[in-house]
C-alpha cells in the first residue's frame, strides 16, 4: 500500500503488484493530489509516453467483474490529459453498468462515451473480450451502444481496435414487441463525431438490427478488418431480422475488408450486410 509508507522522500521509488500496480516515484510537491490513476498523494506513476493500462484502475478481466465505471474513469482521465492509448488486458470484461443520457430529449443507454484523441486497444480480438450483460434488452429496450457520442459536437479522433464484443444474444433475445426499433450496437448514435476508426473488432452474437450505426453528420469514419458472426435471426428464438450489420452515413465513410459469417447449420435472413449513405 503506497499510502501506508512512512515518511517517503523525494525520488523514493516503489513497485506495486496490486490491481493498480506499476512503478511509482515520490514527489512531495504533489502530496495533496490523488487522481486515482496517476498520482496517489505524491506517489506518481511512471508511465511510458502516452500509454495507459486498464489494470491501473482495477480492471481484472475476470468475467462478472463490472469494468464499465473503472474504464470510463480511465478514458475520461486520458482525454483530459490530451489523449493517449488505453491498453485493455486479456480476459472477459463484463459490461454490467448501463448509463442513460437524455440529451436533446433523445434517450441513449450506453457503457462508454467517445473521447477526444483516445485509442482503446485490446491485445487481440481473440483474447480481449467485452461481454454484454444478460437481459440488456429489458434495461435498455430501445437502443444501447458500447460507444456513443451523445450528440456532442466536439468528438474528434477516437479509435477502438483489437478486441471482441460478445453481444450475448442468446440471453438478449428480441421479441416482437421490441420491433421495429431495437439496436444493441458497438457504436451507436455517432452523428457528429469526426475521425472515427474501428479496426480488427469481432462482433459476435448480436441479436439486434445493427452492430455499427454511424449517423448523418459524422465525418471520416472507418470500419475495417472486422468480423461479424451469428447475427439477428441466426440466433435461435430471436425474432428480429438483420437490418444492416454496418449502417454508415456522413462524409467520407470507409468500409474496408470486413467479413460476415453465418452458422452453417442455420438459415438466416440478412437484409443488408452494409448500408451506406452520405457523401463520398
Amino acid at each position: 500500500d503506497l499510502l501506508a509508507i512512512q515518511n517517503p522522500k523525494d525520488g523514493n521509488s516503489q513497485f506495486v503488484k496490486s490491481l493498480d500496480g506499476g512503478h511509482f516515484t515520490y514527489q512531495s510537491s504533489k502530496v495533496g493530489i490523488n487522481d486515482g490513476v496517476i498520482i496517489y498523494n505524491g506517489w506518481t506513476r511512471i508511465t511510458f509516453e502516452t500509454v495507459y493500462r486498464s489494470e491501473w484502475v482495477g480492471v481484472t478481466g475476470i468475467e462478472g467483474d463490472d469494468c464499465v465505471p473503472k474504464l470510463k474513469k480511465l478514458f475520461e482521465y486520458v482525454a483530459s490529459k490530451g489523449g493517449g492509448t488505453v491498453v485493455i488486458q486479456d480476459g472477459v470484461h463484463s459490461l454490467n453498468t448501463v448509463y442513460v443520457d437524455n440529451t436533446d430529449g433523445y434517450t441513449e443507454h450506453y457503457a462508454f462515451g467517445m473521447y477526444n484523441n483516445v485509442t482503446i486497444e485490446g491485445t487481440s480480438r481473440d483474447k480481449t473480450i467485452f461481454k454484454v450483460k444478460d437481459g440488456l434488452v429489458n434495461e435498455a429496450p430501445k437502443r444501447w451502444g458500447l460507444f456513443v457520442d451523445n450528440h456532442r459536437h466536439d468528438i474528434v479522433n477516437f479509435t477502438a481496435k483489437n478486441f471482441k464484443v460478445d453481444f450475448n444474444g442468446y440471453n438478449n433475445l428480441c421479441t416482437a414487441t421490441l420491433q421495429p426499433v431495437h439496436v444493441v450496437a458497438l457504436v451507436w448514435d455517432a452523428y457528429t463525431a469526426k475521425g472515427l476508426t474501428f479496426d480488427n473488432i469481432w462482433c459476435d452474437k448480436n441479436a439486434s438490427w445493427n452492430s455499427f450505426f454511424i449517423g448523418t453528420r459524422c465525418v471520416d469514419a472507418t470500419i475495417q478488418n472486422c468480423l461479424f458472426t451469428e447475427h439477428s435471426d441466426s440466433i435461435p428464438n430471436n425474432l428480429i431480422k438483420d437490418h444492416s450489420s454496418i449502417y454508415i452515413n456522413g462524409m467520407n465513410p470507409r468500409v474496408i475488408n470486413n467479413v460476415f459469417l453465418m452458422p452453417e447449420n442455420s438459415t438466416s435472413y440478412i437484409s443488408t450486410g452494409i448500408e451506406a449513405h452520405g457523401v463520398n
